[in-house]
Formats: structure tokens, C-alpha cells, sequence
């Protein structure tokens, strides 16, 4: 019995919250991961926060020449929003205004925060894939309800569906790249990678303000 009420207790702490933060028309579930408050979904706006819009591109042949602001669909396929959120480049994600106030893209840091809480990177990834939508073989514990999807990524065509997850964090590498993390079907790890700029990625927002 005591065991039962322990595990509600740490679920109640470490995940699964009921919590929604409304932002652009959707409400996004929210869940705790130590000190900190995570969306449980991908970003899937195609505004800021201020309520400009971010260019929606589909022609994968102007996507690789951007050098501003561009998001799309998965497969250029609108109803695969819902489930994956927004594919956005770099330029919509720099200066720090897509996420809902009090809330941001992770930094590199951030994203070490979380690998760290969920055991390290070479197991966190499997411990945030979601139980379902992933192809072939795979590992998926979802323990805190990240939800992690694999929704793929967009450079001059849609890759990966089914087979990867990619996110964007905010902070850059050099002049060049920027880092993000990656988490692919048949592993389970929490990959950290450089990114080029041009590259379609999803977003996942932090709560600005620790838990104390």
C-alpha cells in the first residue's frame, strides 16, 4: 500500500500533469521534470507571440534558400499538425519570441538538465519516446508524459517520419550551427547534434521560472 502511494506521489511531481497552458488557439499539456516545467507537446504555431505570422512554407526548394523566418507542415500535410506540431527553421526560432510568455525555446543547458533527471543520455531518449507512432523496433518508456513523437525533419524534402524526433534548442554552436537534440527509432539515446540553420525542426518550451 505504501508503495502505491509513493508512486501516485512521484508521478504527481516528476509528470503527468493535467496542466494546460492556452497559447494561439491551443491548449498545450504541461509536465514537471525536476525543477522545471516542460510542454508535453511540440510547439504548432504559426504566429509569435505577439501574434505576427511566420511565413508558411511549403516549396522545399525556397525553404533551403531562407536566410529569415519559415515553418511547414510535416509533408506539407496540415492534419499531421495536430500530432507533430510545427516543423520551424532556425530564424523563427532566434530572438526569442515564439514561445507563450514566460516560457522559451530550451537552451543547450536546459536540455543537459533533462538528459541528467532522466538517468543520462544514453537511456533518457527511450524514457521520453511516446508508447505509440514509432516505426520498427524500439524502446519507449515515456516516463514523465514528454510524449516525444517522431515527427522528422525538413531540409529539401520531409525526412524521417516515424523515425526520428528533432528539436531545436535556442542556443548557437558558432556562426554556422546551432545545437539541438535528436532521438531516433532504434535507440535509446538522447543524441546531441549541430545543426545548420536551414534545417526544420520541432519546438518543445520551458517554463522560464525553477520550481522551488
Amino acid at each position: 500500500m505504501n508503495k502505491v502511494i509513493f508512486l501516485t506521489l512521484l508521478l504527481l511531481l516528476t509528470g503527468c500533469s493535467k496542466s494546460l497552458l492556452p497559447y494561439h488557439g491551443k491548449r498545450y499539456k504541461i509536465i514537471r521534470a525536476g525543477d522545471r516545467y516542460w510542454m508535453a507537446e511540440n510547439l504548432a504555431t504559426d504566429s509569435y507571440r505577439n501574434g505576427r505570422k511566420i511565413p508558411l512554407i511549403a516549396d522545399y526548394a525556397k525553404w533551403t534558400e531562407l536566410s529569415s523566418p519559415g515553418c511547414g507542415y510535416s509533408q506539407n500535410d496540415s492534419s499531421r499538425l495536430r500530432k507533430y506540431g510545427m516543423l520551424y527553421n532556425w530564424y523563427a526560432v532566434d530572438g526569442g519570441n515564439l514561445c507563450p510568455a514566460g516560457w522559451s525555446v530550451p537552451t543547450n543547458n536546459d536540455w543537459f538538465e533533462l538528459e541528467k533527471f532522466m538517468g543520462g543520455h544514453m537511456i533518457a531518449g527511450g524514457k521520453m519516446k511516446s508508447f505509440t507512432g514509432w516505426r520498427g523496433k524500439h524502446i519507449s518508456a515515456d516516463d514523465i508524459g514528454f510524449n516525444a513523437l517522431p515527427g522528422g525533419y525538413r531540409l529539401n524534402e520531409d525526412f524521417a517520419e516515424g523515425y526520428a524526433a528533432i528539436w531545436w534548442s535556442s542556443s548557437p554552436v558558432d556562426s554556422n550551427y546551432v545545437w539541438g537534440r535528436r532521438i531516433d527509432f532504434d535507440s535509446s539515446e538522447l543524441l546531441t547534434t549541430m545543426n545548420n540553420r536551414q534545417n526544420g525542426f520541432s519546438v518543445r518550451c520551458i517554463r522560464n521560472k525553477k520550481v522551488k
